[in-house]
């Protein structure tokens, strides 16, 4: 069984979230993929990943969960920086 995650986050800086994110797509767990897309002012995040035990769900969940409080902090740095 194939699950799917999308997250659709709206922010003025998806351009460096966008470039953060995609480098850090390296050592993907077996049978799991992340395509990264932006727009002017939103980042889309598709996280996919085969099912074949219940440790697989939980992989896909935190694997979600890291890039959201990856995004967290690069927005907290730019915002320092700007200030």
């Amino acid at each position: 069984m194939i699950s799917k995650i999308k997250i659709k986050y709206n922010t003025e800086n998806s351009e460096e979230i966008y470039r953060s994110i995609k480098v850090d797509n390296i050592d993907l767990p077996d049978g799991m993929k992340i395509n990264v897309n932006k727009g002017d002012n939103y980042i889309e995040i598709y996280i996919e990943m085969e099912i074949k035990s219940s440790k697989d769900i939980l992989t896909l969940r935190n694997t979600a969960d890291e890039i959201l409080a990856h995004i967290e902090v690069i927005e907290k740095v730019i915002s320092n920086v700007n200030s």
